[in-house]
This record gives structure tokens, C-alpha cells and sequence, in this order.
């Protein structure tokens, strides 16, 4: 056997410890991470129409927390419902969080149609009972 075993061992080590340098800072965390800023798009009309099945007893659709639109004394009675919000639409979409409450514990369901700010309509549709919330996306 030629050569030093302690000498081999010691070049193995030094071969490990530089190729463990890249994969340490693959690993490790430079101080905290920002996520990254969505960009703040200007917010654009969207058309939005609602049809329900049973009339509700009330209803209201949040964006990002907060209303954008709600009827809680609902005594016309109308099954069908349009309004035009102001939201941002990315190019991702939008969630609109849903929340309806049908009268008697009434089976019910709604129909979403939204006119993107490109006039192209999208189509969702919800069933509850009761009381029903409800996360839509609208690509």
C-alpha cells in the first residue's frame, strides 16, 4: 500500500468540507424572508350576479376581508341580484368568500356569474342548507 493513510483520510475530509460549503448555504436562512409584495393592482369594476333558488334571508360576499357587499334585511325577496364591485382582478383571479343565510333551515342554492374586467363570464354555482359559507375562486 502506497502513501499515508492519515494523509488520504485528511484529503477526504478537506474534499467533504468544501463540497458541504454550497450545500450549507442551500440550506440555511438569511434572516428573515419577506413574502414577496403582490403588486397592487387598481381596483376595476366586476360585474356580479346572484341567483338563488329560495330567497335568502340575508347574504354577503367579502373580498380580502372585508364586505364588498351584503343585504341583511332581505325583504324583497328577490331570487336574482346584480351589483358592479370595485375590486382588483389579477391575473390569478379573485376569492370571494360567500356567506348566505336561507330562511327555516331551507336547501338552497346560488348561482354566481361574474363579468371579469375582460367581459369574459365566469359560473359558479353553491348548495347550503340553513346558514352556508364558502370560499369561490374565480380564475
Amino acid at each position: 500500500m502506497r502513501g499515508s493513510p492519515l494523509l488520504r483520510a485528511l484529503i477526504a475530509f478537506a474534499f467533504i468540507a468544501l463540497a458541504g460549503v454550497p450545500l450549507w448555504k442551500l440550506t440555511t436562512v438569511d434572516g428573515a424572508v419577506a413574502a414577496p409584495a403582490q403588486a397592487e393592482a387598481g381596483a376595476v369594476p366586476i360585474g356580479l350576479r346572484l341567483t338563488f333558488s329560495v330567497a335568502p334571508e340575508s347574504f354577503a360576499i367579502s373580498h380580502l376581508g372585508k364586505v364588498v357587499w351584503a343585504d341583511q334585511s332581505h325583504e324583497s325577496h328577490k331570487t336574482d341580484e346584480s351589483h358592479d364591485l370595485a375590486l382588483p382582478f389579477p391575473e390569478e383571479g379573485v376569492d370571494l368568500v360567500v356567506k348566505v343565510a336561507w330562511p327555516r333551515d331551507a336547501e338552497g342554492a346560488l348561482r354566481l356569474r361574474l363579468t371579469d374586467p375582460n367581459g369574459n363570464e365566469h359560473d359558479k354555482t353553491v348548495w347550503g342548507r340553513g346558514e352556508m359559507e364558502e370560499v369561490i375562486a374565480f380564475p
